[in-house]
């Protein structure tokens, strides 16, 4: 008999080629099931330690825990905080408080079933050095991030739930709250109910005294109590002054999960997100939208997973860096046709083009052009190419360039058929086909 699976972390290092280098699985000592979330178990690079810390948590013991990994994924650290109840652990997720320790933030359940927002200030080994706790709702409070602005200020985002859960409509408030290097509320803003600048998700500081906000802004549905979310950037300084505030991309429903998960400032002085975008009603794509501090969009792209477009094929990018090289790389999760999950990274220019694009470890993707029984030449080509599709079942057939942009749809039928490639820039492009029986794709250039 084979050995029961067993759930737990997974940590993995791969090159700028997206080469596997190394991993790491962790597990509980105790047997109990241990999870992180892509909402929550973020990971973190410590540059003074030269060490990864991120968080993580049982299902069925009430613990979270600290993980300390050095630079080749050597466990250095452990810590278990035991201080969750009902067999519940919420959105524990650390960030850096320099410069020797970590925030650890989030939402704890209560014994009376309330959950209350939290900071705890720890040290390099995950000691307490300070907690306040958030509790200014009846029914939630969520930390929804912390980062440090200054030498004696730290931003500190929350969200307060108003409504009792399972309302027909969910009301509730973001709050902004400044606190001191021992844990004291310096000061606190507070919105109204369902705020303009969206219940908010993310802040990143921009200087010692200002800092932009990522939210998500209610806004009313095509019928009653059908509320849209869209996305929403505001940036605020220290006494709360609004400097500028707008909302961005198509707002979608409330489970569509549409949204930027994580943000890193690049070289060249802007702004980066990641996270997921959904296209149509059941395929979501990577989602990468570059800004300035000024409130300027610079581009907006996403990224199809590299297998077909079917439900529950889909993609999530939440973890994002840039190399030395001024490349961007984003990484999440890849979802096939068949439901089975990958690590997945995206590798694009700083201005948005995409470099590369690997799946680790490389699933089958797509049949290749002899199972599909399709080809296309010339190739490269310079005005046209001429498509040739084996079935006798039609299929659908679309031209896309690599940002996943559709630049051409049709159907395509037994026989060969002319596609254009007037017009469209010199560089590389897919051509995906969806037949009944047979999905795939080829990579054709235009030169």
């Amino acid at each position: 008999m084979g050995e029961e699976p067993v759930d737990g972390v997974f940590f993995a290092q791969v090159d700028s080629s997206g080469q596997l280098l190394r991993h790491r699985f962790l597990t509980d000592s105790m047997g109990d099931v241990l999870r992180n979330s892509e909402t929550w178990g973020k990971v973190i690079f410590d540059s003074i330690s030269n060490c990864y810390v991120a968080t993580g948590a049982t299902v069925f013991r009430p613990s979270s825990f600290l993980f300390k990994l050095n630079d080749t994924l050597g466990l250095e650290h452990v810590r278990e905080y035991a201080d969750t109840v009902n067999l519940s652990n919420f959105n524990y997720t650390v960030a850096p408080a320099h410069p020797d320790g970590y925030y650890l933030y989030g939402r704890i359940q209560g014994p009376d079933t309330v959950s209350f927002g939290f900071v705890r200030r720890i040290d390099m080994y995950g000691e307490e050095i300070w907690e306040r706790r958030f509790e200014h709702s009846l029914y939630s409070t969520t930390v929804m991030d912390v980062q440090q602005l200054n030498s004696g200020m730290a931003v500190a985002l929350s969200v307060e739930q108003e409504s009792p859960p399972g309302a027909p409509t969910q009301s509730g408030r973001s709050r902004i709250t400044l606190l001191s290097p021992t844990g004291e509320v310096l000061k606190e803003w507070v919105s109204d109910l369902e705020p303009e600048e969206g219940y908010f998700r993310q802040v990143i500081p921009v200087d010692s005294s200002s800092f932009i906000i990522y939210g998500q802004r209610q806004v009313p549905g095509p019928i009653s109590n059908y509320t849209l979310l869209q996305p929403t950037l505001s940036r605020f300084d220290t006494a709360f002054q609004r400097a500028w505030s707008y909302s961005f991309g198509t707002p979608q429903r409330v489970d569509a999960f549409s949204t930027l998960m994580e943000f890193e400032k690049t070289a060249d002085g802007h702004i980066v997100g990641c996270g997921r975008k959904l296209i149509s009603s059941f395929v979501a794509h990577g989602w990468m939208y570059k800004f300035s501090y000024d409130g300027e969009e610079i581009w907006d792209r996403n990224f199809p997973v590299p297998f077909t477009d079917y439900f529950p094929a889909g993609g999530l990018l939440f973890g994002l860096g840039q190399l030395s090289s001024g490349n961007l790389v984003a990484g999440g999760i890849a979802t096939d046709e068949d439901n089975k999950r990958y690590g997945w990274f995206v590798k694009m220019t700083n201005e948005g083009c995409l470099d590369t694009m690997f799946c680790t470890p490389v699933p089958t993707q797509v049949p290749d052009a002899a199972a599909l029984l399709a080809k296309a030449y010339p190739n490269p080509a310079t005005d046209h190419w001429v498509v040739e599709w084996g079935h006798t079942d039609p299929a659908h057939l679309q031209l896309l360039d690599l940002q996943g942009r559709v630049l051409l749809e049709t159907t395509i039928r037994q026989g060969q058929q002319e596609i254009s490639a007037v017009g469209l820039p010199p560089g590389v492009y897919i051509l995906s086909f969806r037949g009944q029986k047979v999905t795939g794709s080829i990579r054709v250039v235009k030169q």
